[in-house]
């Protein structure tokens, strides 16, 4: 039977926005249910999930760690508008490389039956709500 190595867990929390912590959180420690605390459901989704089901995550990973790679080397290019005769497009290029990871991050949490964190201060495109604070003013 397949599982997922330690370092393709930590990726897929990173890419569904959860941190990667050896301590359980405060409110595992205050009795809180743990199958309310969306980073629980995650980590007992890598336990159940199947051999073939694991093959496609760990393509998921693959296309996310390439499109990771893509915008660091698009963020090179910013000051580049035109060079010779080709003109470039950073920010189109940053937003297709979003849409895409966005895609990504879509069908890994499809096949992890999961959410992205909801209360990732970075996620507004997939089922993320762009943090769950509000700003306060004043």
């Amino acid at each position: 039977m397949l599982s997922l190595t330690d370092e393709e867990k930590a990726k897929c929390l990173r890419y569904l926005r959860y941190p990667n912590w050896e301590a359980l959180a405060q409110s595992f420690q205050l009795g809180y249910p743990a199958e309310s605390q969306p980073e629980f459901l995650v980590r007992m989704a890598f336990d159940r999930i199947s051999d073939d089901a694991i093959v496609f995550i760990r393509q998921c990973l693959c296309n996310l760690d390439q499109i990771t790679s893509q915008r660091s080397a698009a963020r090179k290019r910013f000051e580049a508008v035109q060079v010779g005769e080709i003109k470039m497009d950073s920010v189109q290029e940053l937003n297709l490389l979003s849409r895409e990871e966005t895609y990504w991050i879509g069908v890994l949490q499809d096949q992890l039956g999961v959410y992205i964190n909801p209360w990732s201060s970075v996620s507004t495109g997939v089922g993320g709500m762009g943090g769950m604070n509000a700003k306060v003013i004043g």
